[in-house]
């Protein structure tokens, strides 16, 4: 297993984001920015089916038409590349550091600027030297993908596609019925019902909103309310089945705008998911010794080639 260095900035995390438990339930990180791991090749050991989406009069849309993004080659990111993932704050790549020798991040312009009791505060992060940032779609500009493009690295933005966030400057574009359950440790949040056409718009146009910002893949998270609250609490509750159709469209439609997609957590959906998805980012599995999971899906075995699990 390759492991990038978790970051040193241990700062508050607006949103972390849900890990399945080995029995099914859901459960949240401690909170955290940054820093992460990636398996590949071996994991630590440890202890499908699709439908229709929008069915009935609930209707639903085509994935988008090819654009110009589309006309770039899907990445696909290679297992053992080093990944950090920043949620808690926004890269500042102007805060240029003198490179000091002996320091492989010095120089880097890895620096977030995150809020405190004090005002904003600008915070290293570590590793600087990562291949690949994953960062929050809204908080984070064009201009600051364009310069890490221009340093080599690749770009995953972040987005909730399975909870309403009322701070997102899109919120209001959900209805009433959209909404479910309340997730119990973040204010704020609820359960979105994925097979609404409404949710679905909303999505769109985040993945349009990524790819016009040059990301390189995103990463749409909470997609396991079928696991959680009694199916998201709706009725009827969201299933599995859901959850596998909902992926594969986030995917498609991604990839119609040149872009790749991650499965975050839902381990119970990956098998049925792993030829539409390009990589998966995973929070805590190894605390919680469930990594084996990721076994096939990291190994290139004959025609089938082995994806990359971040892990947080």
């Amino acid at each position: 297993m390759a492991q990038a260095q978790p970051s040193d900035a241990q700062l508050p995390r607006p949103r972390p984001t849900l890990f399945p438990k080995a029995t099914g339930g859901g459960g949240r990180t401690s909170p955290k920015s940054g820093g992460g791991s990636l398996f590949g090749g071996f994991l630590p050991k440890s202890s499908g089916g699709s439908g229709g989406l929008f069915g009935g009069n609930r209707g639903g849309s085509p994935a988008t038409p090819a654009t110009a993004e589309a006309k770039r080659p899907v990445w696909q990111p290679k297992v053992q590349s080093t990944f950090q993932i920043v949620l808690a704050g926004i890269l500042d790549l102007n805060a240029v550091k003198p490179a000091v020798a002996g320091n492989a991040t010095s120089g880097t312009n890895t620096t977030i600027t995150v809020p405190s009791k004090q005002g904003k505060q600008d915070v290293d992060i570590e590793p600087g030297t990562a291949e690949i940032f994953d960062f929050d779609l809204f908080e984070n500009t064009k201009e600051t993908i364009d310069l890490l493009h221009k340093k080599g690295k690749k770009v995953i933005c972040y987005f909730s596609a399975g909870t309403s966030e009322e701070w997102r400057p899109d919120f209001k574009e959900f209805n009433s019925q959209d909404l479910g359950a309340k997730l119990p440790m973040w204010k704020g949040e609820r359960w979105l019902d994925i097979r609404q056409r409404s949710v679905w718009s909303v999505m769109q146009k985040r993945i349009a909103l990524a790819a016009k910002r040059g990301c390189d893949a995103v990463d749409p998270d909470n997609v396991d309310g079928y696991d959680n609250e009694k199916g998201g609490g709706f009725k009827p509750p969201l299933s599995r089945r859901d959850a596998v159709t909902y992926v594969r469209k986030l995917a498609r439609e991604a990839a119609a705008h040149g872009m790749s997609t991650g499965l975050k957590n839902a381990a119970g959906i990956l098998r049925s998911i792993e030829d539409d998805i390009h990589f998966a980012v995973n929070e805590e599995c190894a605390q919680m010794e469930e990594c084996n999971v990721y076994d096939n899906f990291v190994q290139t075995r004959g025609n089938k080639i082995g994806k990359p699990v971040f892990h947080i």
